[in-house]
């Protein structure tokens, strides 16, 4: 927080922002939260070996997703939503409830006993992790569905691979109290299986299916690699969450940090 605090003030001081605006939009978010933004947007630039300019696009892209994840979630990225489809108001139940904490940590078992929750009941639709996610969307044929389903196979990839960089790149040392040991083994149980569900095809329509297994399997993936939600978040339109009206959160901190990491710091 100390940190945050500091480039806040010097956004009022030397970048003239709004205090009330920046105080509205940044000082309630949790830190771990914060920094498992901030650690994403820089991985990007890291990854995508982005220039100064092109990265300097990435904190309003960034703060709408914070935004958005703290409304879907609070910050938790165990969190999931069952969906019931006799429901036709769109009325749901929560496994779990959250309220905002200074710092909100899921667990490893947090994730195993709504997977089990979640598999006891029928006729549903369930969302998963810190921006609700659904397993339709890596199901389909079309070109954002494959992307998902790309993005679902390098993260097993890598958690086969190098476990402890899969761990940072998904967040989850920021986001889960568990020790390194407990989330290796997670990420090794979650990297063995096939998250996408398979089609069934009529003349009428084209629905996925509801397979236990594999709806495990991407469950998984969705709560234990919470940096994944920004690459689908990134393809999916914002028309598709309920919060897309969330507003931004630490915009100009995220600037901030941008230029902190290009000036080496």
């Amino acid at each position: 927080m100390l940190k945050r605090q500091c480039l806040l003030i010097f956004s009022l001081v030397v970048l003239g922002a709004s205090p009330t605006a920046l105080s509205a939009t940044c000082s309630t978010v949790p830190d771990n939260t914060y920094n498992f933004v901030k650690s994403q947007m820089i991985g990007k630039i890291k990854r995508s070996k982005l220039t100064l300019a092109k990265a300097r696009e990435l904190p309003w892209e960034y703060s709408k997703f914070l935004g958005m994840m703290l409304e879907e979630s609070g910050g938790d990225a165990a969190k999931v939503a069952i969906h019931f489809k006799e429901d036709q108001k769109g009325n749901y139940s929560k496994i779990k409830d959250w309220v905002y904490e200074e710092n909100i940590y899921s667990t490893a078992a947090e994730v195993e006993a709504n997977i089990a929750t979640f598999l006891s009941r029928t006729n549903f639709q369930t969302n998963f992790g810190i921006s609700q996610i659904s397993p339709d969307q890596g199901a389909y044929n079309g070109d954002n569905h494959k992307f998902v389903r790309a993005r679902l196979a390098e993260i097993q990839d890598l958690a086969k691979s190098d476990p402890d960089a899969a761990i940072k790149r998904c967040g989850a040392d920021l986001l889960f109290k568990d020790s390194n040991e407990n989330l290796r083994a997670a990420f090794s149980k979650m990297s063995k299986c096939n998250p996408t569900l398979e089609l069934k095809v009529t003349k009428k329509s084209t629905t996925p299916i509801n397979d236990n297994a594999r709806l495990s399997c991407f469950a998984r993936i969705a709560m234990f690699c919470p940096g994944i939600h920004f690459d689908i978040m990134a393809v999916y339109p914002k028309a598709n969450w309920g919060t897309k009206d969330a507003k931004r959160k630490c915009v100009s901190a995220l600037e901030l940090e941008i230029e902190e990491y290009f000036n080496g710091g």
